[in-house]
């Protein structure tokens, strides 16, 4: 059997996130990427994702308003073309900004439904839930800077 050893970590790598840290560990199997395992305060989390999906909203809500001034732009164009009856073939293509309030929603009931302060999160889990990384987050922000989104900027740079 393969004894794993704790590993403290200190606080300063994580300014800004006091509140949320409690103790640090590494987990995980030998020879393999170990990913990094932090116990967090549940009430401190909640905020924090109500906060992001507060941000997703006004972005979402700023890349819809976006998507439909383009599309509209679009639109006119189209019609000016049949108007000096230049009849190539029209067709609008413009992929409607995503919306991934539910992804929110779901973390923010399951912290809500959980009865332990403390809870224990993986580094990918605490990147997505409390740090707003998301696997969709780089393609949820290039569309909405896309849109013309100014609130695109307060989303997390992924670059």
């Amino acid at each position: 059997m393969v004894k794993y050893e704790s590993v403290r970590i200190p606080r300063s790598l994580f300014a800004g996130q006091e509140e949320m840290l409690k103790e640090i560990t590494y987990s995980g199997a030998p020879l393999m990427r170990q990913e990094l395992v932090v116990n967090v305060n549940r009430t401190a989390l909640l905020g924090k994702m109500r906060e992001n999906l507060h941000r997703h909203r006004r972005v979402h809500k700023e890349a819809v308003d976006g998507y439909r001034v383009k599309a509209e732009n679009l639109l006119r164009e189209a019609l000016l073309e049949l108007d000096r009856d230049r009849y190539a073939k029209v067709s609008v293509v413009l992929a409607f900004p995503d919306n991934h309030e539910v992804d929110y929603k779901r973390a923010i009931a399951l912290l809500e439904a959980g009865t332990d302060e403390v809870l224990q999160m993986t580094e990918s889990q605490y990147a997505c839930y409390a740090l707003d990384e998301w696997g969709w987050m780089r393609g949820f922000a290039q569309s909405a800077r896309f849109y013309g989104s100014g609130s695109a900027d307060l989303l997390p740079d992924m670059e």
